[in-house]
């Protein structure tokens, strides 16, 4: 598996200038692999090496770290690290690199004649006293308040290699991991054990806790906390987030509001407040909840992204748009404002602008991706949505086939439900709802009134409701929970019928040759499907209909499109690649590049198509 296959041929050359001793040029080829993937483990070891072999001893380490940090099962990285901070005069920090690749089996060459190295120059070093300790503490905070958590991180790590009993140094540690977005849990549960009168080592270890989705033992922490100390602002917040999480809402509200009653100008509860809200789909109380907190912080670029999130739901789309925007003036790689604004902007027909902010938020999403691979932090996969009972679909066609029926409405099977009973003699395994079609001058109160006065199924408003020139209807089976779609077709002409999906900018329509409705047997009776199935088929799914495709999305792929639906239907498509890249479901996400790539040029989904073959294996 090779993340970065299009670096393979500039770094071979590096290395070749590197041995060399054309350093200059090998350094400048560095250089110019990192400023394409900052990342590269490589290019960043051998950087590193580069800068201590020209006795840039402190300029080394950023690079030799990062290589380390990439794969800490690398021998080679290990060892030039711990050289580097030896080298740097960092003998406490070169030990405790070499202590955990020893504790991990890390094979790292020549690595116990180092550690007698380092071990002989540590013994050169006069133990701490008391004092020196106080005075270390002191200064360990004025430097994490100072925003400098690296050297925190190195100098706790270095005190704790001399004094593992330093309750102090071990909180430090974790709260300059925590910040650093590193993995802070162990240092925390060493705080709390040596410090368990520490409101702040309980409320830092809730967070790491809360962040690894162990909420319930964050909750916990976040008690025990406020035990000590009633009057924790912070820990009240946060215990509302955990709280959230559980969906217990009205104790995250009440946890909110005693923050609240403490710090009236704690923007980021008045901001977590408005989430609390917004689920609870009181969505004017979000609205004045983020307006507090942006009031306190003019700049939130969160609390601007979730005002325009409850504006949208209330039909703001102007308002929206404004406060997308100005979380991106504010923060211009924030990924989901970009992903957000470019719902947003798809809705209201801007689709230009839609794409644009859609491909800045797959682009953003891209790099943290690439980023994990090299680090080696395993994936996470959302489990899929799963598809629809079969049984429950069978059972669902039947009561639809008795209510329209029984109101004398014509209608037939259709798209996905047509290509599974029709190819494969079932309902498709992988569908997740029921198509049919019925003709467009039946008049849409008559359809409702069939299949919702006996309140088995639901109609669901999904776009502005257009009762007269509707192009789709959807319900759900109350008890099955199987969603139905109703496609009503349109005559265009004698030949042709133009069908598709409603949406709030405009329909997404195509143009299939007209059909009458023929009979289908199928589990023992009768049902109506298109008079030339096959001829229907291949309009909707292209001549190669007959072969499964679980990956094709007939919004994006219909061959008989109209061309005034392509720029929606090109922005549906990358919303689509998006949710798959998050939800990290990559045979998805290489349909949907395949796809897209069949509509339009773009280099990105070639790099993504091309990541995903090589770097996570997907076919």
């Amino acid at each position: 598996m090779n993340p970065y296959p299009h670096h393979d041929q500039r770094l071979p050359r590096a290395v070749d200038l590197h041995r060399a001793g054309n350093l200059r040029d090998a350094e400048m080829l560095y250089r110019a692999i990192l400023r394409d993937c900052p990342d590269h483990p490589d290019a960043n070891h051998n950087l590193g090496v580069l800068a201590g072999q020209t006795r840039h001893f402190e300029a080394a380490l950023p690079y030799l770290e990062k290589a380390y940090s990439a794969n800490r099962k690398q021998g080679q990285y290990a060892l030039s690290y711990a050289k580097g901070l030896l080298a740097a005069g960092q003998a406490v920090g070169a030990l405790v690199i070499l202590d955990q690749a020893l504790r991990e089996e890390v094979d790292i060459p020549a690595g116990e004649a180092l550690r007698q190295t380092v071990l002989a120059r540590l013994a050169e070093i006069p133990p701490p006293d008391a004092a020196r300790s106080e005075t270390s503490e002191r200064a360990l905070v004025d430097l994490f308040n100072a925003g400098r958590h690296a050297e925190v991180e190195s100098i706790t790590r270095q005190i704790l290699a001399r004094n593992p009993d330093a309750g102090y140094a071990w909180k430090l540690l974790g709260a300059a991991l925590l910040t650093q977005r590193k993995d802070a849990l162990a240092a925390l549960e060493h705080a709390v054990r040596l410090m368990p009168d520490d409101v702040h080592t309980h409320n830092n270890l809730g967070n790491v806790l809360n962040e690894g989705g162990r909420y319930q033992d964050a909750v916990d922490c976040y008690r025990r906390a406020l035990a000590l100390r009633a009057d924790f602002a912070e820990a009240h917040n946060n215990l509302g987030n955990a709280l959230k999480q559980l969906g217990r809402m009205e104790e995250a509200l009440a946890s909110y509001r005693r923050a609240l009653d403490i710090h009236p100008d704690f923007a980021d509860a008045h901001n977590n407040l408005g989430n609390a809200y917004r689920t609870l789909d009181r969505l004017e109380k979000a609205e004045a909840s983020y307006r507090r907190a942006l009031a306190l912080r003019p700049g939130f670029a969160e609390g601007h992204n979730n005002l325009a999130c409850a504006l949208l739901g209330q039909g703001r789309h102007e308002e929206a748009i404004g406060h997308y925007r100005q979380a991106l003036s504010s923060r211009p790689d924030y990924l989901i404002a970009h992903k957000n604004l470019g719902n947003a902007l798809m809705e209201h027909g801007q689709f230009e602008h839609s794409l644009a902010h859609f491909r800045q938020a797959i682009q953003l999403l891209f790099d943290r991706l690439r980023t994990q691979v090299a680090k080696g932090v395993p994936f996470e996969p959302r489990p899929p949505r799963p598809p629809m009972s079969v049984t429950a679909a069978q059972a669902t066609l039947d009561l639809l086939r008795a209510r329209l029926d029984a109101a004398a409405i014509p209608w037939c099977l259709l798209a996905g439900t047509l290509l599974g009973i029709y190819r494969d003699g079932n309902i498709l395994p992988y569908d997740k709802d029921m198509d049919l079609a019925i003709p467009a001058e039946i008049e849409r109160d008559r359809v409702i009134r069939a299949l919702s006065h006996c309140g088995e199924f639901e109609l669901r408003h999904r776009f502005r409701w257009r009762p007269d020139d509707t192009y789709s209807m959807s319900f759900v089976h109350v008890k099955l929970g199987v969603t139905i779609d109703l496609f009503f077709l349109h005559p265009d002409g004698e030949r042709h019928f133009i069908t598709g999906v409603d949406h709030p900018a405009q329909p997404m329509l195509c143009r299939i040759r007209r059909f009458d409705f023929a009979q289908h047997r199928w589990r023992g009776t009768s049902w109506p499907i298109p008079s030339a199935p096959e001829r229907y088929l291949e309009d909707v799914y292209g001549t190669r209909w007959q072969e499964p495709d679980p990956g094709f999305d007939t919004v994006l792929s219909n061959p008989n499109r109209l061309p005034e639906s392509i720029p929606l239907v090109v922005c549906h498509g990358y919303q689509r690649l998006y949710e798959c890249l998050q939800n990290q479901h990559w045979s998805r996400a290489g349909a949907y590049c395949r796809q897209l790539l069949a509509r339009r040029a773009d280099p990105l989904l070639e790099a993504i198509a091309g990541w995903l073959a090589d770097a996570v294996e997907c076919p």
